[in-house]
């Protein structure tokens, strides 16, 4: 019987994630959302994804896929760059990871 390799958590999969590796990234969601008078459920409508999921990126906790990402700036209508910004650190060496 082969043994069960188990995978990394997520969070040590995925060097975008709040928190790790030095880096975090931002969002205008939220204000975005706010402006056109929408709910996290519409918004969530439009995008074709769960409300705890709108509620999720405006929060943070969640980093979008790049088709989300770029469904999330078609619909208001502006660039990936404008919704999401990112802040690298570089590690001690200098370098990014």
């Amino acid at each position: 019987m082969a043994p069960v390799v188990s995978s990394p958590p997520l969070h040590q999969l995925d060097p975008y994630r709040n928190g790790t590796n030095g880096s975090k990234m931002k969002n205008r969601l939220r204000s975005l959302r706010r402006g056109h008078e929408w709910s996290q459920a519409e918004l969530a409508r439009r995008l074709q994804v769960s409300r705890q999921t709108v509620n999720a990126l405006e929060r943070g906790k969640y980093h979008p896929s790049l088709p989300l990402a770029f469904r999330i700036a078609h619909l208001f209508e502006t660039s990936i760059e404008d919704v999401f910004q990112a802040e690298f650190e570089p590690e001690a060496n200098g370098q990014f990871q």
